[in-house]
């Protein structure tokens, strides 16, 4: 199964799909191109690892109309639009419907392409977060079977087994685990760095 675009680009203007995607291709994006926004529709999930680039001026589904569906896919989802000299005004509310960044026409390539770098970092740390977040509450309630609570467990001794299980060595500056729950405290480790930054 071929991997999913990393760019895809909505925007009437032949020459607009062309040229953004010729400009990503060559620093090595995977670039899908629509002509219309509800072309695109189908091809985004709250799984996309990519970022949407889309015009803001555009016949039948425009883009704040694009960038309203996309937000009630994944709110995280990184969506740029492009907007013409003078949309300034509209560019600001599209930021506040949930736009991640704006690019106006006519626009540098360099500009584009360090745009998308940084759009595709932090859907990558949203990304990450949430894995991380699923594969701790998939570890804690394997760790609560694979201990066999009872009610009749004393709750001192059960945290003492816990921090025993949880044990782990330091070495060559990684951590070597030991038992399952060390992988549990690495997971939460992970998570709470990655959610300082308010990423997820």
């Amino acid at each position: 199964m071929s991997e999913p675009p990393s760019v895809i680009i909505v925007d009437d203007e032949k020459h607009v799909r062309l040229s953004s995607a010729q400009t990503l291709g060559l620093e090595g994006f995977r670039v899908a191109t629509f002509a219309r926004a509800h072309d695109a529709l189908p091809h985004l999930s709250a799984a996309y690892p990519g970022v949407v680039i889309s015009d803001i001026r555009m016949p039948g589904m425009d883009g704040m109309a694009f960038l309203e569906r996309v937000v009630e896919i994944d709110p995280h989802l990184p969506v740029a639009l492009i907007t013409g000299h003078g949309d300034v005004a509209l560019a600001v509310k599209a930021m506040r419907a949930g736009a991640y960044d704006f690019i106006e026409k006519p626009f540098e390539g360099e500009h584009l392409i360090e745009m998308v770098r940084r759009a595709l970092e932090m859907r990558r740390l949203v990304l990450e977060n949430r894995s991380l977040r699923h594969a701790l509450a998939g570890d804690d309630e394997l760790g609560r079977r694979l201990i066999g609570r009872s009610d009749a467990t004393d709750t001192t001794s059960s945290k003492s087994r816990s921090r025993a299980s949880t044990s782990s060595k330091w070495s060559d500056g990684r951590w070597r685990c030991a038992g399952w729950f060390s992988r549990i405290e690495a997971c939460a480790m992970r998570w709470r760095v990655t959610t300082k930054w308010g990423v997820g």
